[in-house]
């Protein structure tokens, strides 16, 4: 049985009760909630009222408030985008972590090749990539939120640009001492490290900021 108008919008108004304005998962949970009430109506002959009390109780678990030291605890929201959320992250985690795993190893093992004025270089190009990435999420933080409403992929874009950001300033080799590839003249593989997994995990940001505005084109089609 297919919902009226003020039907859908009841079901919208409690979504906006339970704070799920992500777009992409709130556009989901609507076709599902109205598809389940609308069964019900036609097979167990209730009206819309108890339908719909009947479905909130069955989402409960899912639309309450929820938190993960995965995104950090501080960020609250529905339990069903905040474990959307989780489930792309860790991949993202693992990724990241692997690469800069991997690029450290290989700057163990070319120690004794890689000249202090390579380094060097190579600080000045982190720095300078750094300071650019800074911009970008800058830019990427203006047009997403020129499309005036949210997505989980926004939700993931704001919660971790906000520590990036302060990674790209605060820990620029070109000024902060303890992030430098080199102390006392050897390499530091600690640094090494933190700037693989700092930049790769960037790319990721190229992700959120598509993924919403694909979500974007999506609404106005």
């Amino acid at each position: 049985m297919e919902l009226t108008h003020d039907e859908i919008k009841a079901i919208e108004r409690y979504l906006d009760s339970k704070n799920l304005t992500h777009v992409d998962l709130r556009v989901e949970v609507v076709d599902h909630i109205s598809e389940s009430i609308g069964e019900a109506m036609q097979s167990q002959k209730v009206d819309f009222d108890t339908a719909f009390q009947n479905e909130i109780s069955k989402w409960h678990t899912d639309l309450g408030e929820y938190s993960s030291y995965w995104l950090g605890l501080l960020w609250v929201g529905p339990r069903i985008v905040i474990n959307k959320c989780v489930k792309r992250v860790k991949v993202i985690y693992l990724k990241t972590v692997l690469f800069a795993f991997a690029i450290t190893g290989l700057f163990f093992l070319a120690t004794d090749v890689i000249a202090i004025e390579a380094l060097r270089a190579l600080e000045v190009f982190v720095g300078s990539l750094y300071l650019l990435l800074f911009a970008v999420l800058l830019f990427f933080k203006y047009r997403i939120k020129g499309t005036g409403f949210q997505t989980s992929f926004s939700f993931l874009f704001n919660i971790n640009a906000i520590a990036f950001s302060f990674m790209f300033v605060l820990y620029n080799p070109f000024w902060t001492v303890f992030m430098s590839l080199l102390q006392d003249s050897a390499l530091n593989l600690v640094s090494v490290w933190m700037h693989a997994f700092t930049l790769a995990f960037s790319f990721f940001f190229l992700e959120f900021y598509n993924s919403h505005m694909a979500t974007n084109k999506q609404v106005l089609i």
